[in-house]
């Protein structure tokens, strides 16, 4: 439906003070529906010509012309709007008004994601802000106008050269269609380029290491480059215990009981709580970095995501694989390996990984922490 408007100047004699004076209103309407924006000047009401929206008598000059570059400046925001075909509504008129530009995509994205985010889990929440990261990085000025297929590859590419990986670049692209498609139920966009881009990652391309392969990858030599050493430690972790990125990001020591054999943690993604027994390889690991510190302390030095991919990278090469390795291949191999080569129950699997679709009852996860066991040191 073709959108009708007015705007213009009134005065507000409901809203009188104890001075006598009134403010001044500019007042929208669209479709019938009515907005009053204040505009910052009061007068007395005998000073006020309603018939012809202005302040009348000595003295007013240079207020009238205020009153009339504010109600000019709105029919002429509203005229472009509707002209382009763009959305045309109470809240893009109110922030034009109040000096937000919300052609910047960027401030777009904050006013859907406060909406958006009071729903969402704190693990969510620091993908979204991730994403407004990585979009700042790749382009510091995005004017909605810009948003479009072309757009969204660029992008794409950006994050893979950053060494994103698969996973990684999939949650951009699935979060920021999310904010577009907000922004389009709240009319402050007009179309979502993913329409017309498939970013879902295929369960078939799965990468994951062999057996021979986690081998060979562990026995890379990098004594010459901390960086490089930390990240192999970080995945090694990772492909013993199931765990996530972030969750190894998050691990303290008072999550590891060497005593009693088990790392009991929360996982971020889904809150549910895993039990992990240890084997040699990860008390190994463990040893190495647990060493003069408190219980509050994290287990591992904290990396970024695209930080550890990008070294995984060069250590995938350094043992000749066909694909790109990523952090969370690591979490594929501990699930590949537990189900195709130690044969462990797929439901103790899913239970160790801390799946969503899995009951972690405190009857059922004791009754198999023993098995479990015993599949873990079958790793060794």
């Amino acid at each position: 439906m073709k959108k009708s408007f007015s705007i213009i100047i009134i005065l507000r004699k409901d809203k009188i003070g104890v001075d006598g004076n009134c403010p001044l209103n500019v007042q929208v309407t669209i479709n019938s529906k009515v907005m009053k924006l204040p505009i910052g000047q009061k007068i007395n009401p005998k000073f006020w010509d309603s018939k012809n929206h202005c302040c009348i008598g000595k003295g007013f000059g240079e207020l009238n012309i205020l009153l009339d570059e504010t109600a000019n400046r709105l029919r002429k925001f509203c005229l472009t709007k509707i002209a382009n075909e763009e959305p045309l509504n109470f809240d893009l008129i109110k922030d034009f008004h109040n000096g937000i530009n919300l052609n910047c995509f960027y401030k777009v994205f904050d006013k859907v994601f406060e909406i958006k985010k009071k729903k969402l889990s704190e693990a969510s929440i620091y993908k979204y802000e991730l994403l407004r990261r990585n979009l700042k990085e790749f382009k510091s000025r995005i004017d909605v106008s810009q948003i479009d297929l072309f757009f969204v590859e660029k992008f794409e590419n950006f994050l893979e050269a950053k060494g994103c990986g698969v996973h990684g670049t999939c949650s951009n692209h699935t979060k920021l269609d999310a904010i577009i498609n907000l922004a389009i139920k709240h009319k402050l966009m007009k179309e979502n380029p993913y329409v017309l881009k498939e970013y879902k990652v295929n369960s078939k391309k799965m990468n994951f290491l062999t057996s021979q392969e986690l081998l060979n990858f562990s026995k890379i030599d990098v004594s010459e480059d901390l960086g490089l050493k930390l990240t192999k430690d970080r995945f090694l972790f990772s492909c013993y215990t199931g765990l996530c990125h972030i969750d190894v990001n998050n691990l303290k020591i008072e999550n590891i009981d060497l005593e009693k054999g088990a790392i009991i943690t929360e996982r971020q993604k889904t809150g549910k709580i895993v039990k992990i027994p240890l084997n040699k390889k990860i008390r190994f690991l463990i040893v190495r970095y647990y060493a003069g510190k408190n219980k509050d302390d994290l287990l591992f030095p904290s990396v970024a995501n695209q930080n550890d991919n990008r070294r995984l990278k060069v250590l995938g090469e350094k043992i000749n694989l066909k694909f790109g390795l990523c952090f969370h291949d690591a979490r594929h191999t501990f699930g590949s390996l537990m189900v195709n080569v130690h044969k462990a129950p797929i439901t103790m699997v899913k239970e160790l990984m801390g799946h969503s679709d899995i009951s972690t009852t405190g009857v059922y996860a004791n009754t198999n922490f023993n098995m479990l066991k015993k599949e873990m040191k079958k790793m060794d």
